[in-house]
């Protein structure tokens, strides 16, 4: 079963995904940090 397209345009994909939402990674990552110092901080 040959698959309809090539393990470079599979690859691809992936670097396009991961240049397009790096910065929202960042951003998420900082959200759950701060989150979790409520958390703690309101105990």
């Amino acid at each position: 079963m040959e698959l309809p397209f090539t393990s470079e345009e599979f690859v691809e994909v992936f670097r396009k995904y991961n240049t397009t939402f790096y910065p929202l990674q960042i951003l998420f990552v900082l959200l759950a940090i701060y989150t979790l110092m409520i958390v703690v901080w309101t105990r």
